[in-house]
């Protein structure tokens, strides 16, 4: 009898032993999943602000060559107006 009861109470302890370190698998997965988010969330971000500066800097190229090509438009009508009253004056 006595072996018996203490048959059952080493089986006992064993499935608490065992139920004790499947608990513990599953929150160490938890944990490293929690970590492999993360560092995915870090890496999308990293990515998202990489593309906003390029997206920045491409704009800030539009911008510049915009106002080059608005520059020499206005040189070339300040030229034109130029030659025109030259003309005027030669002319009159």
């Amino acid at each position: 009898m006595l072996q018996g009861k203490a048959s059952a109470d080493m089986a006992a302890k064993d499935r608490d032993y065992e139920a004790q370190q499947r608990r513990e698998q599953r929150e160490f997965d938890r944990q490293q999943r929690l970590e492999e988010l993360r560092q995915q969330a870090l890496k999308d971000k990293f990515i998202m602000q990489q593309q906003a500066l390029q997206n920045l800097a491409s704009g800030q190229l539009n911008v510049m060559e915009t106002n080059r090509a608005a520059s020499k438009d206005l040189i070339d009508q300040y030229n034109n107006v130029g030659n025109s009253l030259a003309g005027i004056y030669l002319r009159g």
